[in-house]
């Protein structure tokens, strides 16, 4: 009687041991992040799904579409940042940020000069760009193939209204230089000139 009752109880114990470690399983699968897609790419998507009526047929076929290329354009972006050394990086972030602090803008060759980027990594870095923008070219058309001609028209409208905010942003930071305060006293925050 007693080897049964022990024996019961070891399989018991095994049963629960595995019916949690599957469970526990099963809650670490759930908690795992979806695949994030490109910021650009959810971007369009999210604006599509926002400002189109669409239908739950075509919200499907973005969604396969979207998670059809993210893979492929999440390796492209890797891959670009891969090309540069780390003294490299270092180099073009800091020159990117004086750039921006002098409000200027560099060519690409400027860039690849100043921080020494040796023809091979500028020949990789047009190859991968490139094909970097043909997969965003790709994902493009097979989106705007999801919608019917008024709602591309509207998107198309939308793109538009949207890059006119941009640029209204963008020279707003450029903006000219506010007059001299003549007259007036100092800010706070401005400290005195000494004359």
């Amino acid at each position: 009687m007693r080897y049964t009752t022990r024996a019961l109880t070891v399989c018991l114990v095994a049963l629960a041991v595995l019916v949690s470690s599957v469970a526990l399983a099963q809650q670490r699968k759930a908690r795992r992040r979806p695949v994030r897609q490109p910021r650009r790419t959810a971007g369009l998507v999210a604006l599509i799904e926002k400002n189109l009526n669409l239908t739950e047929e075509q919200k499907a076929k973005l969604k396969d579409i979207s998670q059809k290329y993210a893979k492929a354009l999440r390796e492209a972006r890797a891959a670009l940042g891969q090309v540069l050394t780390e003294e490299q990086r270092k180099a073009r972030a800091e020159l990117m940020r004086k750039a921006r602090q002098e409000k200027k803008r560099l060519s690409r060759e400027e860039i690849a000069r100043a921080i020494g980027l040796t023809p091979e990594q500028q020949q990789k870095l047009a190859d991968l760009q490139k094909k970097l923008s043909e997969l965003q070219r790709k994902l493009r058309e097979e989106l705007l193939g999801v919608l019917t001609a008024e709602q591309q028209q509207k998107l198309r409208e939308l793109l538009k209204a949207r890059r006119a905010e941009a640029k209204k942003k963008k020279d707003g930071r450029r903006g000219k230089k506010r007059p001299a305060r003549r007259g007036r006293r100092p800010r706070q925050d401005q400290p005195k000139s000494s004359d």
